[in-house]
């Protein structure tokens, strides 16, 4: 009797540790960026801030809740930033944002191998990089005065191409700026302005 109920509580653990691998996957997923920064403030800045290219690495983690639902983590390290066009300038400033950042994507699918992808994003500034219009690089210039915890929202459509490729593009909306203080007016008082992060990427899932 005793030997009976341990083989099946065997089999069923083995049943359902079998069902629980083939929910869950993971994967690498390299992506190519258009990132851009916000400008927020009563006075007009005396630059333009421009979209670039930029990338992003991550690895992921997917668990299928249904058919229909899955939710998914992807670890991983972004670049984002702007290119800032001062004022009578003819080359812009380049400037680059390092974050580590984890996004948390509630996958919806409506018809077959397609997913609306809804979801949140956290991440921290790590590094800073600053090239001016004659080439030359400084490093970490900004770390001091930037808010280095990020928050943003994440809209996007992702689609399975084969077994192990699929294929997303996602926006990535920053609640929280980057920078937040005052800039000095000249006659006149200081006035508040905030820079906010914005992402649009494109990526390719590979999984293992």
């Amino acid at each position: 009797m005793i030997r009976r109920v341990f083989t099946v509580v065997v089999i069923s653990f083995l049943a359902y540790s079998n069902s629980l691998a083939q929910r869950f996957s993971c994967g690498l997923k390299p992506g190519i960026d258009i990132v851009d920064q916000q400008y927020k403030g009563s006075v007009v800045p005396p630059a333009s801030f421009n979209p670039r290219i930029s990338w992003d690495i991550a690895g992921y983690c997917n668990f299928k809740l249904s058919k229909r639902i899955q939710i998914q983590v992807e670890p991983g390290y972004a670049e984002k930033g702007s290119s800032l066009l001062y004022i009578g300038a003819t080359k812009p400033v380049i400037l680059t944002y390092g974050y580590i950042q984890t996004p948390l994507i509630l996958k919806i699918s409506p018809v077959k191998k397609l997913f609306i992808d809804l979801g949140a994003e956290f991440g921290y500034l790590v590094s800073s990089r600053r090239q001016e219009e004659d080439g030359t690089v400084h490093y970490s210039t900004d770390l001091h005065n930037a808010n280095r915890n990020e928050f943003s929202g994440l809209l996007g459509l992702s689609y399975i191409l084969t077994t192990r490729f699929s294929f997303s593009i996602r926006y990535s909306y920053q609640f929280k700026p980057i920078f937040d203080g005052y800039a000095q007016i000249d006659p006149g008082p200081s006035v508040p302005y905030k820079i906010f992060n914005r992402q649009l990427c494109a990526g390719l899932y590979y999984a293992f």
